[in-house]
């Protein structure tokens, strides 16, 4: 299927106002961002049971003239 050179202008301009109409967007507006990353291994055998567990955790808040930021990370682990 071929894509006539007019459609695909037609949609490159779209996607350019778009990215446009975004960037004007930011003014008073507050961003929250916030991940969660567990990783992590667990093993099992016949006589014993064993896990470790490595987690990170980030938060932040963005706005026009201030961020915070928040990390934390932490392993766990147990073993028999």
């Amino acid at each position: 299927m071929k894509v006539s050179i007019a459609k695909y202008l037609l949609g490159i301009g779209w996607l350019i106002s778009v990215s446009y109409n975004a960037e004007a967007q930011f003014n008073d507006t507050t961003h929250y961002h916030i991940a969660l990353a567990p990783t992590g291994s667990i093993n099992r055998t016949h006589t014993s049971y064993t896990y470790l567990l490595n987690n990170a955790l980030k938060f932040d808040v963005k706005k026009k003239n201030m961020t915070i930021d928040f990390t934390n990370t932490w392993v766990y682990g147990r073993q028999n």
